[in-house]
């Protein structure tokens, strides 16, 4: 746990841009942006609206990805560019959502708890290059817009083919397309995300078969995002007047935002985060405690910035400056211009910290926490009520996953334990596969109706 600039839990200001982001709300959004630049934690924000835009958007509005990709290439991220990309982010249309990226990785722990192909007929796609039965089929299936049945049957193939049909398909794309391929195939590389190899082949997989759409659809997504408008650009100056000021402390952390992903989220409500900031400015050790692992205040530790040296021993008897109660005050004339956080007022204090949201002995639930990236807030009537008909689906198929989440959370980690638990299903089952059991078999109408409902999860949430 650590404090940023303004002394909110960096954890939760994460938490609270990614929620902002989400639910489509430009300035807070951009609010909790320049927390996160003001702690010099840039790569974190970043990293969290790559996050949103590919778990919210899919490989929908691929300018987005384009400009983001881009923005990382100098080595220094502009400030500039990123609030041009954060406002981009809260202006995408209902259209554009498509959230089978969080929904697959459930899917794919259905699918692999059985040798049986999830859609059994791929219609054949003339021009394909031939190879293995395995192959052809996820390459057909890839060219027919169909990526559950792809992604499932990935785990029965070897490197060598996935990279073969990858290189395939990535000759045949245009520059743009190309350059967003890569930046999908190398993601942890430059988006500082720690995504597993095959979340990264699924965001791959999507966007070949978003290749295969109309010139217009494909041109359309490429079309120039909507850029800051004035008033943001005024409230902005605004706020820089008051860096480290407390009034600077202009918003709350959202509630809505907590849940498993912060300390908070996890707490019940008889428990307090209250003593973390009351620890600010009581004595050297406890501020070094509290601050250090934000990357503003770990840098006026180390550097003073030519303004006090400052007297403090970490726990590992690292030292930090002289000892003199002098420069202790001096700094904390400086650093708390409004008094000491302790000798705030309640109410000034709980804009960034209070009691727990859970209840005593509460289990924490995947669909409660789902619940924040599988928003419907902001979309038309018929669209949110085709995303909560497969949230239901959905839920029905998390209910089943022998798989509790424990501590802190996040998208990365549930990707990464849910990969796990499809590795341990798939190799009980993978001794029985063959790949004759790719040839197309007879089903009954409630066996095609089952697998038609059970797509839609994944090739059906885009909603197109």
């Amino acid at each position: 746990m650590s404090l940023s600039r303004h002394f909110y839990d960096l954890i939760e200001v994460q938490s609270a841009f990614a929620y902002c982001l989400i639910e489509r709300k430009s300035l807070e959004a951009c609010f909790w942006l320049l927390e996160l630049i003001d702690s010099n934690e840039t790569s974190i924000a970043l990293a969290t609206m790559i996050e949103v835009y590919l778990v919210r958007y899919g490989c929908n509005r691929l300018r987005w990805l384009l400009e983001a990709r881009q923005a990382t290439l100098g080595g220094f991220i502009d400030p500039d560019k990123l609030i041009e990309l954060c406002y981009g982010l809260t202006t995408m249309t209902q259209e554009n959502v498509d959230i089978s990226l969080i929904a697959s990785p459930f899917v794919y722990v259905h699918d692999t708890s059985s040798s049986v192909p999830p859609i059994k007929s791929i219609p054949d796609v003339p021009g394909l290059p031939l190879g293995s039965a395995l192959e052809n089929y996820i390459m057909k299936a890839l060219s027919s817009g169909n990526v559950r049945a792809a992604f499932w049957a990935v785990h029965y193939s070897n490197d060598e083919s996935i990279v073969k049909i990858c290189n395939y398909y990535r000759s045949k794309m245009t520059p743009q397309l190309g350059t967003c391929f890569d930046a999908l195939r190398n993601l942890n590389t430059w988006a500082c995300l720690d995504y597993s190899p095959r979340i990264h082949l699924l965001l791959c997989f999507m966007l070949i078969t978003f290749a295969h759409k109309s010139g217009p659809s494909i041109a359309q997504s490429f079309e120039g995002l909507r850029r800051p408008q004035a008033h943001i650009y005024d409230q902005i100056a605004e706020w820089e007047e008051l860096i480290g000021r407390r009034s600077r402390r202009i918003y709350s952390i959202p509630s809505s935002c907590l849940y498993m992903s912060t300390w908070r989220g996890i707490l019940p409500h008889t428990k307090t985060t209250i003593n973390q900031i009351n620890s600010m400015g009581a004595n050297p050790q406890l501020t070094y405690s509290v601050i250090n692992e934000c990357s503003y205040w770990r840098e006026i530790f180390e550097s003073h910035r030519n303004i006090v040296a400052l007297s403090c021993t970490s726990s590992t008897g690292e030292s930090h400056g002289c000892n003199t109660d002098d420069t202790w005050e001096a700094f904390c004339e400086w650093a708390f211009p409004d008094d000491i956080p302790d000798e705030w007022s309640a109410e000034e204090k709980a804009k960034s910290h209070g009691p727990g949201i859970t209840n005593p002995g509460e289990p924490l639930m995947w669909r409660r926490y789902l619940r924040k990236w599988i928003s419907t807030t902001y979309m038309a009537a018929d669209k949110a009520a085709s995303i909560n008909n497969n949230y239901s689906l959905l839920n029905e198929i998390i209910g089943k996953i022998d798989l509790k989440p424990t501590n802190l959370w996040s998208i990365g980690k549930m990707f990464s334990e849910l990969e796990t638990l499809a590795y341990q299903k798939f190799v009980i089952v993978s001794s029985s596969f063959d790949e004759e059991d790719l040839a197309a078999t007879s089903m009954t109408a409630d066996d095609l109706k089952n697998e038609i409902v059970m797509s839609r999860l994944l090739d059906g949430l885009a909603l197109k």
